[in-house]
Formats: structure tokens, C-alpha cells, sequence
């Protein structure tokens, strides 16, 4: 049996420092979240321009409730999906591959290794983290009509021209919490990417020990687990279903944020739609990638079942053509008849998706739950805007 050690995907290196995901989620809670929000709530200043709608710290939803409860959550759990994936992988290949081979599950780590922790994905994470983030804060010097928490100070004070309307000038400029908030999301944002990146690459290796002929996996469509022996896929699906809820929640707060409070349109801008866009494209896919992983092994395994029953119903169908004998006939139509109904439930009752209702649950709570709020309002506004056409 091959032990955890002997495995070559490095850990993430907060682990190789010692650091837990219970940890890694409380020290963000306490050295960031926390003082920026006590930050905020000592220094807080109100809108003093006319007409002016000017929103605080605690009324910006999306970043107070994702700071102290959304982020701390979403760091533990990654580093947390992380740490499990190694363990995760090889109890799939010892337990499902024909003749667990330590070399060939070496390669299979080392590739997989070699693909994750490439160095160029935290090198182009934080590029587009930085150039979509300082998009993002830039449209906010551009809307005249509101002001925050992040934009009554000097950096970058000076003239905007308001979408559809006359230039005048504008006493926004960004506070000193609102750089730190600039970090602070460039942050979050790199770190999202890269883990955007690596599950999509930790999916691939799945595929990789899946569908390789040299990991020569078979499953048992009769497992006790109901699942073909694939519990602990279904459990990592789970895992990575609660994260992309909570990153659906805190996509559910800016749009809240923009309409109810902000009141702003949520395609007045491109980072909201991005990032809503983003979420419907990627939550699903990721989910569905990671369960489809043994997609075709899982149907391999049911038709070898189904195939022999196959066979028992071409045998009798045979000895029936074969056969004058009425009583002996009748014997062979009622075996028929049993041998079909029994296919017809082994059809329905061996699975080739890895689902069990936590999944299912999971599937539902990450990535339907989410998008209520924000679908809803983005139809309503889509036909608004049709209208004015």
C-alpha cells in the first residue's frame, strides 16, 4: 500500500509552513477583516455634496459580510480542498486500479504536480487581478452620483466625466482604507484565480487517472458506497460545492449592493457582469468537471453488468425459436420476461455519475441558490432596458 509521502504533489506552501486551514481563515479574520472594518467604522465620513448618494462601509454588503464571514470561510475551505486532494487521489487509484503500480502513480502525481504548481499561474493570477481590479475601483471615480467609504479622499482626486452626462468636477479620490481595500481585493481576486486554475488542472489529473490505460482503473458497480466506490469524489465535489456557494453569495452581494443600495444598474460597468458571468459559466462546469471525471469508467463498469444479462436474453430468445415445445416455451417467456425486468432496474439503479444526494444538495446550494437574486434582477433590468429601446 502506497503511503501519503510517496506521493510528488507538493503541498501548498502555507501547509509546508505549518499552516492550518482553520488557521489560515482565522488569521485572515483577525489581521485583516477586522481591522479594516474597525478601520472604517473610526474614520467614517458621511457625503456632504448635494445629490449625492453616499454609502458606508457597513451598508457596501459586499465588503463588510465578505470580509469577516465570506473570505475567512472561502480561504480555510481552499487550503482545506487543497490538503485533501493528494490523499483523495490515491485512495482512488489503490482502491480502484486493477494492480496499483507505485511507479505509474509517481508519473501521475508528477505530472499533476508539474501542471498545478507551474510558476507562471500566481505570475498571470495577479496580473489580471491587478488590471481588473484597478478597472473596477477606476469606474467607481466615474460614477458622479455616488460616493463611499473608499472614495472621499485625495489619491487620484481631480475631474471625471460621468457616463451620459456633462464633465464637473469631482471630489472623489480615494481614501487611504480605500487603497487598502485596492490590496486587499487584488489579493482575494490572485487568490480566487489560482485556485480557479488548480482545481480546473487537479480536475484534469482525475480525467488523467480515470481514462489512462496505464492506470488500468476498473470500478464495482456494486459497491456498498452506491457509487461505485467513488464516496470520497463525491465528498471532494461536495467540498468544492460549499466553496463556489459562498463565492456565489458574495456575487448575490454586489449585486444587492449596486441595486438596493448603490442603486446603480448591474450593466452600468463591466466588473459586475464579469464577475456574474464568470460565476454561471465556471460554478457549473467546475462541479459537473470534477463528477465527470469517471464518467466513463462508471459506464464501462454498468455495461459490463448489463451486457451479461444482454446475453442471457439473446440465449433464451434463441431456445424460444428453437424450441416446439409449448410448456418448455412457457417457462422461457416467464424467464425472459424476469431477465428483462431485471435489466430495466439494474438500468436505473447502477449510476454513471457519482451523485448521491449531499452532491445533488451541493449542486443546488452552489450554484442555482446563489443566482436567484441576481438572475431575477437581471432579467427585470433586461426588459426595462428593451422597453426604452
Amino acid at each position: 500500500m502506497m503511503q501519503a509521502e510517496e506521493t510528488t504533489i507538493q503541498p501548498h506552501w502555507l501547509t509546508r509552513k505549518g499552516i492550518s486551514p482553520l488557521q489560515f481563515g482565522l488569521s485572515f479574520l483577525i489581521l485583516v477583516a477586522i481591522p479594516l472594518t474597525l478601520w472604517s467604522s473610526l474614520y467614517a465620513e458621511t457625503g456632504t455634496e448635494k445629490d449625492v448618494l453616499y454609502i458606508s462601509y457597513l451598508q457596501n454588503v459586499s465588503w463588510s459580510l465578505s470580509l469577516l464571514v465570506i473570505f475567512p470561510l472561502f480561504l480555510g475551505l481552499s487550503l482545506h480542498f487543497y490538503n485533501s486532494y493528494s490523499s483523495v487521489l490515491q485512495y482512488l487509484y489503490n482502491t480502484t486500479a486493477i494492480e496499483p503500480d507505485k511507479a505509474i502513480f509517481h508519473n501521475l502525481c508528477k505530472k499533476i504536480d508539474r501542471l498545478v504548481n507551474h510558476k507562471m499561474i500566481p505570475f498571470v493570477a495577479i496580473i489580471v487581478a491587478t488590471t481588473f481590479t484597478a478597472h473596477l475601483y477606476y469606474s467607481y471615480l466615474l460614477n458622479c452620483e455616488v460616493t463611499s467609504w473608499m472614495t472621499q479622499g485625495d489619491y487620484l482626486k481631480g475631474s471625471y466625466e460621468c457616463s451620459g452626462k456633462s464633465i464637473k468636477e469631482s471630489p472623489k479620490g480615494f481614501t487611504n482604507i480605500g487603497v487598502a481595500a485596492f490590496v486587499i481585493q487584488v489579493m482575494l481576486t490572485t487568490w480566487v484565480l489560482i485556485f480557479a486554475a488548480r482545481s480546473l488542472l487537479f480536475i484534469r489529473g482525475l480525467f488523467d487517472l480515470f481514462n489512462s490505460k496505464e492506470t488500468n482503473v476498473r470500478l464495482d458497480p456494486f459497491h456498498p458506497d452506491g457509487v461505485s466506490g467513488l464516496a470520497k469524489l463525491s465528498r471532494l465535489a461536495t467540498q468544492l460545492a460549499m466553496m463556489l456557494f459562498l463565492l456565489g453569495i458574495y456575487v448575490s452581494l454586489k449585486v444587492i449592493d449596486r441595486i438596493y443600495f448603490q442603486q446603480i444598474s448591474i450593466f452600468d460597468g463591466i466588473g459586475n457582469s464579469v464577475a456574474i458571468v464568470s460565476y454561471v459559466v465556471t460554478a457549473p462546469a467546475v462541479f459537473f468537471l470534477i463528477l465527470g471525471s469517471a464518467y466513463n469508467k462508471m459506464y464501462e463498469a454498468k455495461e459490463s453488468v448489463i451486457s451479461i444479462l444482454c446475453d442471457k436474453i439473446k440465449d433464451v430468445m434463441n431456445q424460444i425459436k428453437s424450441e416446439s415445445d409449448i410448456g418448455e416455451n412457457k417457462k422461457n417467456l416467464e424467464h425472459l420476461k424476469s431477465l428483462q425486468e431485471q435489466k430495466m432496474a439494474l438500468n436505473k439503479s447502477v449510476m454513471v455519475w457519482p451523485f448521491d444526494v449531499k452532491s445533488i444538495q451541493g449542486f443546488f446550494s452552489a450554484v442555482i441558490t446563489p443566482l436567484i437574486a441576481p438572475l431575477i434582477t437581471g432579467v427585470v433590468e433586461l426588459v426595462n432596458f428593451i422597453k426604452q429601446l
